[in-house]
């Protein structure tokens, strides 16, 4: 029982929640490691944003993705939502794509949770 109210403590610790002297169980325990750091590519150039742009523009490749590349950066969708889209998914009155859990990068038993909503994503321009 002492050492899970320890880890207690030192979690508050960790978190912030409580002061390092506050902590009155006992300093032994190691605390939380540091969470590790996760850096993702991005372009943050506007230069080399507009040659990405142009080079997906000259793309000469299969119709299909090429749709699929100028729609990416208009929707940032992940590729398999984009793939697994159906025309059905889309309101083009409210100019709105409803992606169902099911479709979603989820954990499958929150696929299938009736309450795990819908993705939404802006359609600008649709209908036109």
């Amino acid at each position: 029982m002492r050492e899970a109210v320890q880890h207690v403590y030192q979690y508050a610790v960790d978190v912030g929640t409580l002061e390092p002297a506050r902590n009155f169980v006992n300093g032994r325990t190691g605390g939380l490691p540091a969470p590790r750091a996760r850096h993702y590519a991005a372009i943050t150039d506007p230069q080399e944003l507009g040659k990405l742009l142009r080079d997906i523009r000259g793309y000469k490749g299969h119709v299909v993705t090429r749709a699929a590349l100028r729609l990416s950066p208009l929707l940032f969708q992940r590729p398999g939502q984009l793939r697994l889209a159906h025309w059905e998914d889309i309101d083009f009155e409210q100019k709105l794509w409803r992606c169902p859990p099911e479709k979603m990068k989820l954990r499958e038993w929150k696929k299938r949770d009736p309450r795990t909503p819908a993705h939404l994503c802006a359609v600008a321009g649709a209908g036109h």
